[in-house]
């Protein structure tokens, strides 16, 4: 693991986290599993996903505001993909088959355990391209869930912060707040939380913070 910053325990400590990549697998490691089993031209989808990513009222970002349906995302995406073989993509049940190698990373979900057990309170802050891939039985452990489909606000804007914050009714400077993102790790420090980056081996990190103002 890259040496990360030193984080300190909150007097009134919550955990914020993002799902895909932190609480879940890494998505990159889903869509390739995908690509290969649909014989996606990869070179196709990461044009299309730089280009998405890379422009503010994409498809993607109005997707993730809630501002378009999923089929209406699907749509959108379809068209700018192509198999190994040239031939084009369906738009048809598009986000569940990009998503459906996602799975839950057990090791972040200790650190959660670890974290109600010692009095955390714990949420989820996530951009969403399709609700169907949260698990609602997990989704229903943490004391608030900001998607950003439902509230109308994407990160790294400084709104999907404040909303959580507002959530759960805390503090900024309660928050530590992971995410795989880099530009989501500075803007939730721009919101005034401490933030990490995930990688692996920052399971160790959180669990020594979280248990270092434990009772004895």
């Amino acid at each position: 693991m890259t040496p990360q910053k030193q984080l300190h325990r909150p007097t009134t400590p919550v955990l914020v986290l993002d799902w895909g990549g932190v609480l879940s697998t890494p998505v990159q490691d889903a869509f390739d599993s995908w690509m290969a089993a649909a014989e996606i031209d990869p070179k196709s989808f990461m044009r299309v996903m730089r280009e998405f990513h890379n422009t503010s009222d994409s498809p993607l970002h109005r997707r993730e505001r809630g501002e378009i349906s999923v089929s209406e995302f699907e749509e959108a995406l379809a068209p700018h993909l192509f198999t190994l073989a040239g031939q084009p993509v369906s738009a048809d049940g598009l986000m569940a088959k990009m998503f459906e190698h996602l799975k839950p990373n057990p090791a972040m979900l200790q650190v959660v355990e670890l974290a109600r057990e010692n009095g955390w309170k714990t949420a989820v802050l996530s951009n969403a391209w399709d609700g169907d891939h949260y698990d609602p039985d997990l989704m229903a452990q943490f004391d608030a869930v900001v998607l950003s489909d439902l509230f109308g606000v994407r990160k790294p804007d400084l709104n999907a912060y404040e909303a959580v914050i507002k959530a759960l009714g805390v503090e900024a400077g309660d928050c530590i707040f992971v995410d795989d993102m880099r530009r989501n790790v500075l803007a939730a420090e721009s919101a005034g939380m401490q933030a990490i980056q995930y990688e692996p081996g920052v399971e160790v990190l959180l669990s020594e913070l979280i248990t270092s103002g434990a009772p004895s």
